[in-house]
């Protein structure tokens, strides 16, 4: 074995020769060579590879890159359509200018008070010498009766209310900005106007009470203006001297205080100004200032609704409706009109009914009974793109109030079929992924009354 070239054995190749140390030395330099190039070619190849993975990197960031603009365009214009269709139901919202300008109140001074009776026996009693009560001081002195309760008491034993008290209680009651003033005055005058239900007579002989007259020229004070269609409220109409004032809620109180304590007794309005007085209360409720007065506004309407004899309460019911639907829009404000009627009582529920039918005889002219209305809506193709669903959802829920309010669906099987095809329509129409506004409220408020309807009829 040849122990240079490590060969196996000794072939007889002559490289185990003498000159075998040249072959041997030129054989380990053609070794090295093989080695430098093999790391030269390694190298090269981890310089190709590194340049490759670079050109990649920076691909596959222009590739992230374009892939992140087309993915934050197509984030806008997702957010682009939500807020468009998020806008879409915020447009629509209630709220009406129900008062303009206020006119100058009446002055609160009346010097009929100085010759009251009652002040005269106080001042010629022996009890003024200790308090010194002089006439200039009148008024001030009734206020502080009024205040503390004591002026009801004094009335009541004397059983006589004088006409400068009464109108001077009254002014206080409707025109004061003293609250605890006309706070103390509308209790008064709502005690004074109640009838004692057993002996059915007044607690006090009072010589003046206040009329329809009287309560008409307040609002008009106030700001409110009769018959005249309403507009819609303005960011920009923020007047300070716009009505109305804090006296409202007095106004509304006393005027249903009037009107239970007159049920069934002598009446203190025809039946035409109870009327107006109704359609009054049932407008302040669109005046956004007056939503945290919803109580005392939907007592008020009761207390009117139950003003009326059952003799004058169907064509009351009908002139009121016809009014209201002259002077309030065909938009969330009628909703919210409706909802002024609180109770499920008879007359509440046809009040309801009978606005709800003239808003939508109003807006159909072709329609001219019931089943005129209902073909009319059936006749709206709700699956086209430009149908304007919000005035859809306004129609369906007038016909809801107006037919689910009375027993119309149970008197005439034609209306209650014609009612069934309508809500069909309503909920094949306007699909599940229909992202128009107002479009699921549709759908869903008719697959509800669909469902009830299954069920009752």
């Amino acid at each position: 074995m040849c122990a240079r070239l490590g060969c196996i054995q000794s072939c007889g190749c002559g490289l185990c020769s003498d000159g075998s140390d040249v072959t041997v030395f030129g054989r380990t330099k053609t070794i090295g060579l093989d080695d430098l190039l093999t790391d030269y070619f390694k190298e090269q190849s981890k310089v190709i590879e590194r340049q490759s993975k670079r050109a990649k990197a920076l691909k596959d960031h222009d590739e992230s890159g374009v892939r992140q603009e087309v993915m934050l365009k197509s984030l806008e214009e997702c957010e682009f359509k939500i807020n468009e269709i998020g806008c879409g139901e915020e447009e629509f919202t209630w709220g009406m200018q129900v008062f303009g300008n206020q006119k100058p109140a009446p002055p609160l001074v009346f010097p009929e008070l100085a010759s009251n009776s009652l002040l005269q026996s106080v001042m010629s009693n022996q009890v003024n010498s200790l308090v010194k009560l002089t006439v200039d001081e009148g008024q001030v002195f009734f206020e502080g009766l009024l205040i503390n309760g004591w002026l009801s008491q004094l009335v009541g034993r004397g059983g006589r209310l004088e006409k400068s008290v009464a109108q001077w209680i009254y002014h206080i009651m409707l025109y004061s900005q003293k609250e605890e003033l006309r706070t103390a005055a509308c209790n008064f005058w709502c005690t004074a106007v109640q009838l004692d239900v057993k002996d059915n007579k007044q607690p006090t002989g009072v010589e003046w009470f206040p009329s329809y007259s009287d309560l008409k020229t307040a609002v008009e004070i106030y700001g409110f203006v009769l018959h005249v269609p309403l507009q819609g409220e303005s960011p920009s109409a923020d007047n300070d001297n716009r009505g109305p004032p804090d006296n409202i809620q007095m106004w509304i109180k006393f005027t249903a205080a009037c009107c239970q304590a007159s049920r069934g007794q002598e009446c203190m309005f025809l039946a035409s100004e109870a009327e107006t007085l109704l359609e009054v209360i049932v407008l302040l409720s669109l005046d956004r200032k007056l939503e945290g007065f919803l109580l005392l506004l939907h007592d008020g309407v009761q207390s009117v609704i139950n003003y009326f004899t059952d003799e004058e309460w169907q064509a009351a019911c009908q002139n009121v409706a016809r009014s209201l639907a002259c002077r309030v829009p065909k938009d969330l404000n009628c909703i919210r009109a409706l909802e002024s009627i609180p109770g499920i009582s008879p007359r509440a529920n046809s009040l309801r009914a009978a606005v709800s039918h003239q808003l939508l005889h109003n807006s159909f002219d072709k329609a001219c009974d019931e089943e005129g209305i209902l073909s009319c809506l059936i006749a709206i193709n709700m699956a086209e793109r430009e149908c304007d669903l919000f005035k859809m959802y306004i129609y369906l829920s007038l016909a809801e109030n107006w037919l689910l309010s009375t027993t119309v669906l149970e008197d005439k099987p034609l209306i209650c079929e014609m009612w069934g095809v309508y809500l069909r329509h309503c909920t094949c129409q306007i699909s599940h992924g229909d992202l128009r506004p107002y479009a699921a409220k549709i759908r869903a408020k008719a697959t509800y009354l669909l469902h009830s309807k299954t069920k009752k009829y």
